[in-house]
């Protein structure tokens, strides 16, 4: 599956593979949403960001 809907996603599936031109973080949902910082950095968002506080919501 490909979508932007990020939390349904980590909600609906068993495996996640977080892409920016590579495979940058793959496995269950709670551990790749647990990794903030390359979430962060594959978005640019800042530690601050709504999007990062969305992942919290998943682990």
């Amino acid at each position: 599956m490909t979508t932007h809907d990020i939390a349904g996603a980590l909600a609906a599936c068993d495996r996640i593979a977080l892409l920016d031109t590579c495979i940058v973080a793959d496995g269950a949902p709670a551990t790749v949403a647990g990794d903030t910082a390359t979430w962060a950095r594959t978005f640019g968002v800042g530690a601050d960001s709504a999007f990062l506080r969305v992942l919290e919501t998943v682990r």
